[in-house]
């Protein structure tokens, strides 16, 4: 009876260890993939201050590649740069926050990441408040979608991201001059 009731208690106790290092492993990989994202997100923000249109690119996710297509995306973005750079904008600063729980789609996940970003132009210095939205396929690449053209156009979101539940509360997103003349 001893040998019963001991044998069950340290099969019980395998099967809790079994569960809680399964579980451990989990939120590892967990913190482990939100890691690999937040190191993605840091440099697709070096490729806009380095005025890199490739990276960017190659950081964008699919959807909206696949909406304008790949040569009219690049051709975009490397007019954005440049008309950025003549008019001497400069992204001085980018900072990321915390990022929100992720959100299961249909064959992808979602996760928002806070961002204010600091930058100048002329004689004037401002602060924008935004985030970008990470989407991981089920290639299993964390790429990125600048979330101020989403959280103001939500015909876009919906045509781009049909699984993204339409309650998604987004950060908010908002400028704000910090000094320099009007």
């Amino acid at each position: 009876i001893v040998n019963n009731t001991l044998m069950r208690t340290l099969k019980l106790l395998v099967i809790w260890l079994l569960l809680s290092f399964g579980l451990t492993a989990h939120a590892q990989s967990t913190s482990a993939d939100e890691e690999v994202m937040m190191k993605r997100a840091h440099e697709i923000g070096v490729f806009v201050q380095q005025n890199n249109a490739q990276g960017v690119v190659d950081y964008t996710d699919d959807a909206i590649k696949n909406l304008v297509g790949y040569k009219t995306f690049y051709a975009m973005t490397s007019a954005a740069m440049q008309a950025l750079t003549e008019d001497g904008t400069v992204v001085k600063e980018l900072q990321f926050e915390k990022p929100w729980p992720e959100i299961q789609g249909q064959n992808r996940v979602f996760r928002l990441i806070p961002k204010v970003q600091t930058m100048s132009m002329s004689n004037h210095t401002g602060r924008m408040n935004g985030f970008f939205l990470a989407v991981k396929n089920s290639d299993g690449v964390w790429k990125f979608v600048e979330g101020s053209g989403l959280a103001k156009n939500p015909k876009l979101t919906e045509l781009l991201y049909p699984d993204l539940p339409k309650d998604t509360k987004f950060p908010e997103v908002k400028l704000e001059i910090i000094d320099g003349s009007e």
